[in-house]
């Protein structure tokens, strides 16, 4: 029994010339966000891989591949979710 099968290939879907792979008319767009209020986030940060103990240990990117990790008190992450309006 050979145990190294190639998997199966996706095959071309074939469209006709001239039209777009994504018709203009129906545009993509992303699913609408499901209703979140600040508590929500306040208390998603408490169960954060990140955390030890007590402190919650945040990622805060500073330039595209460039992060800083810092630890932040709950009235830090109520003010930053308060700025962005939640």
């Amino acid at each position: 029994m050979d145990m190294l099968k190639t998997p199966p290939v996706a095959h071309p879907v074939a469209v006709p010339p001239g039209r777009p792979v994504i018709p203009d008319d129906k545009p993509l767009r992303p699913a609408p966000l499901p209703p979140l209020s600040g508590e929500d986030v306040v208390s998603a940060t408490e169960h954060d891989k990140k955390n030890t103990g007590s402190r919650r240990v945040m990622v805060f990117p500073r330039a595209i591949g460039q992060c800083i990790v810092e630890d932040a008190s709950e009235d830090d992450i109520r003010y930053g979710i308060a700025t962005i309006g939640l």
